[in-house]
């Protein structure tokens, strides 16, 4: 069975009753129990963050659509989704330190060469924030699929 785009969109809303008036994703009441889990698993030990809330509606949102659309390579989808702005990139890191393993990751995976001289510390934190993409998606992705096993199944 096809699951549209705008019914995954649908499965986090916004909201903003923490006081201080800043707008963060939360799942919905439509949102299906599997889930919550799959959310759980994608923030790979970190307490719950905003940041991992709103990649994983991205995620699952770009799995929607490439079930619509014919299927983007989920290769391709981490990088796709990775902060462009140094100052989000900066501030994703300092969000929490253990972040900084992920930088190890990317740099012992190849996917940055410290020894390069054009390599800059951003593109290490590019980097970095695109393998624990990558790990989310592969979480959400493989949520995903059971989920549309199940439905159609």
């Amino acid at each position: 069975m096809f699951v549209s785009q705008s019914v995954v969109d649908g499965w986090f809303v916004t909201n903003a009753n923490r006081g201080d008036g800043v707008e963060y994703l939360v799942r919905s009441d439509t949102a299906p129990e599997w889930l919550s889990d799959a959310v759980q698993a994608a923030h790979d030990g970190e307490f719950p963050d905003d940041w991992r809330y709103q990649k994983c509606a991205e995620i699952l949102s770009a799995l929607a659509e490439a079930q619509t659309y014919g299927g983007e390579e989920r290769g391709d989808l981490a990088s796709s989704l990775v902060d462009c702005f140094s100052a989000d990139l900066l501030g994703w890191l300092h969000a929490n330190p253990a972040r900084a393993g992920y930088a190890d990751d990317a740099r012992s995976q190849g996917f940055v060469n410290l020894s390069d001289p054009s390599v800059s510390f951003m593109d290490w934190v590019s980097a970095a924030q695109c393998v624990a993409i990558d790990l989310m998606v592969g979480v959400l992705g493989a949520a995903w699929d059971e989920f549309v096993l199940n439905v159609e199944g």
